[in-house]
């Protein structure tokens, strides 16, 4: 193991360096291309969650109008039932009014025939 040995044995050592030099090159440009990758991903999770966060609010205020709309209509509808309900209520004791003087008035009437028919009977 003179010169010659040492000589293919520092041979084989720089080509033995290299190949690492080589595979590490080749690594760091994977991960290079990883990283260009990661970020990638991290700018597009970011877009879609600012994409996702516009279309939640933008849901979120539609939801919200019509449920507005639905509680007024609801409560406009509610109060027209209301008045509704006192117009026939009103109408409904007017009527019972009516049919109270209509009874008394009847009950005049009956009350006149038979004091007419007491007087044709006692006349005969």
């Amino acid at each position: 193991m003179d010169a010659t040995g040492s000589s293919k044995s520092g041979g084989s050592l720089k080509k033995q360096m290299v190949a690492v030099l080589a595979a590490l090159d080749e690594s760091s440009a994977i991960i290079d291309t990883q990283k260009k990758q990661i970020e990638y991903l991290n700018d597009e999770k970011e877009r879609l969650e600012g994409l996702l966060n516009e279309k939640e609010e933008a849901l979120n205020a539609r939801v919200s109008r019509e449920i507005i709309d639905l509680k007024e209509e609801m409560e406009h509808k509610f109060a027209l039932q209301v008045a509704e309900n006192k117009r026939l209520q009103h109408h409904i004791t007017l009527q019972k009014k009516e049919s109270e003087k209509l009874g008394a008035a009847l009950l005049a009437l009956q009350e006149r025939m038979q004091l007419v028919e007491n007087e044709v009977i006692d006349e005969d």
